[in-house]
């Protein structure tokens, strides 16, 4: 079916939402919200195990999953604990593997590994990933792959920080790039307009996280404030 927009309100502090999405064949999917309210977004696949969650640093969540055919769940919460306000659910769907623009970028976390195709000439896909530290951003396409892919990183506004073409060898684009915490768009297409065939995308991050820590129902906590995180490490509150 066609797009869907749901408006919604979180009354009470810790109020969640779930909505059902079910697919005949399979999609990609994009769920995200509008509004002014923060939102925290989930997606389940139908035997509730999480396939992606998002909080974009704009306030609400926006979430891009190729899919199978079958039921997935959404849910929806407030990003603060204590937090209320309405928002606007849009859930969209289409044949592609991956979107085609920055507004329907499918969502990638670092260390992933995403099969992709490219399905007629021209095509272009695009990813989103969230860079919560300052450091290392690398992306590429598997050297195994025998499309030749042409790979572009941008920034949230849609700014080219670096393109390449065959710097992963075996005609794979290879970028490695220092950037600051924000979100960032990954386009690959392939290198000739007419360049078609399927490609795998990894994204790697080197960086210290930064996480905020506060005691929001009171007491206190230490350390507090702003606290780095080495990337898979650990800290102790």
């Amino acid at each position: 079916t066609g797009p869907t927009v749901t408006a919604a309100s979180i009354a009470a502090a810790g109020e969640w939402h779930s909505y059902a999405v079910t697919l005949a064949d399979p999609a990609w999917l994009k769920v995200y919200s509008t509004g002014t309210t923060d939102t925290y977004g989930h997606l389940y696949d139908a035997n509730c195990v999480e396939i992606a969650q998002d909080d974009t640093v704009d306030g609400n969540f926006d979430i891009s999953q190729t899919v199978a055919a079958g039921t997935y769940y959404v849910q929806v919460r407030h990003a603060s604990a204590a937090g209320t306000g309405s928002y606007d659910l849009h859930v969209e769907c289409g044949d592609d593997d991956h979107g085609d623009e920055m507004e329907e970028a499918t969502a990638v976390d670092c260390g992933s590994s995403t099969d992709g195709k490219i399905g007629s000439s021209g095509d272009e896909d695009y990813f989103k990933v969230v860079f919560w530290g300052t450091g290392i951003l690398t992306a590429y396409t598997d050297v195994t792959g025998t499309t030749d892919t042409e790979g572009t990183l941008l920034d949230e506004s849609g700014n080219v920080i670096a393109s390449d073409n065959d710097s992963g060898g075996n005609k794979q684009f290879q970028i490695v790039s220092t950037v600051s915490p924000g979100v960032y768009y990954i386009a690959v297409k392939g290198h000739a307009t007419a360049t078609t065939g399927t490609y795998i995308l990894h994204v790697e991050c080197e960086y210290t996280p930064v996480i905020i820590a506060t005691a929001e129902y009171g007491g206190s906590i230490s350390p507090a404030g702003a606290v780095g995180v080495t990337y898979d490490g650990s800290q102790t509150f």
